[in-house]
């Protein structure tokens, strides 16, 4: 599990993403996310699925807004 706890801070943190957008994308607190990422709670398998949707999606806006602005210059 502390594996998965570190894995899941690593993701949101390589995507810019504070624990309460993470929590408002999942509709669940803060201090859930943090459980997560601290390994004190263990998130189901649907968290689990709708965390890497999430993740997915912040990565592919990130992509669209630098491709963007690259081809703005």
């Amino acid at each position: 599990i502390k594996n998965l706890a570190g894995r899941l801070k690593e993701l949101r943190i390589q995507n810019k993403l504070t624990q309460k957008q993470v929590s408002e994308l999942l509709g669940i607190s803060p201090s859930i996310i943090s459980g997560y990422e601290t390994g004190e709670r263990t998130p189901s398998a649907e968290i689990l699925l709708s965390h890497r949707i999430c993740i997915n999606a912040a990565q592919t806006r990130s992509e669209e807004h630098t491709s963007e602005l690259q081809s703005r210059n």
